[in-house]
């Protein structure tokens, strides 16, 4: 004769002195997008870093203005290029 026993596991919440806990993510990819242009005047961006399987790290918001808008004419590498920096990254060759 087998007899099964089910135990009810409840789950609690305690509060605890705060504790630093690191974790790292390797940021391989980044998406960039345009969400606020004022002519002549500058661009904002969102920019979502991502891991290996663009999995959500985080997301910073980049405003561009002043000379670094205008040294941005019309070559969008530039801009790709500037982002990159300000979030201190660089272009995977």
């Amino acid at each position: 004769m087998n007899i099964l026993f089910f135990i009810k596991i409840e789950s609690t919440n305690i509060q605890v002195n705060d504790k630093n806990y690191i974790k790292t993510d390797i940021i391989t990819n980044v998406n960039i997008k345009i969400v606020n242009l004022v002519l002549n005047t500058s661009v904002e961006a969102i920019v979502v870093a991502l891991d290996n399987d663009n999995n959500f790290i985080y997301n910073e918001r980049i405003k561009i203005e002043g000379e670094e808008y205008q040294n941005w004419g019309t070559d969008d590498n530039y801009l790709e290029n500037l982002v990159l920096s300000k979030l201190g990254l660089s272009r995977k060759d």
